[in-house]
């Protein structure tokens, strides 16, 4: 009869007890968490705020702009004109392909 042991007997209040330090080691850890959160993002924006993402000089970074937009211009003009050319381009590349069939054949 020794071998068997039954349930142990534990109180609903050491049980309320356990529960209760499980839920304020959570909200503990909770907070220390939204604190390191706030405590990055604000130190992130007083970064911004003092220009620390900005890693070049404001004239290589005018220039850098302009440039980006006149590509960007030729993209724009390239595109509207390149309707036709893609039709050219394509007939081009379908006689070539024929052509390479019958050189292999």
């Amino acid at each position: 009869m020794a071998e068997f042991e039954g349930q142990r007997f534990v109180s609903s209040k050491i049980i309320s007890k356990e529960r209760e330090q499980i839920r304020e080691a959570r909200e503990r850890i909770l907070r220390d968490a939204e604190r390191k959160a706030d405590f990055k993002v604000s130190r992130d924006e007083e970064a911004r705020a003092r220009g620390d993402d900005k890693w070049m000089l404001p004239d290589l970074d005018k220039k850098l702009k302009k440039k980006k937009k006149k590509k960007k211009k030729k993209k724009e003009n390239k595109s509207s004109d390149s309707d036709s050319e893609d039709d050219k381009d394509t007939k081009k590349k379908k006689k070539k392909k024929k052509g390479k069939k019958s050189d292999s054949e």
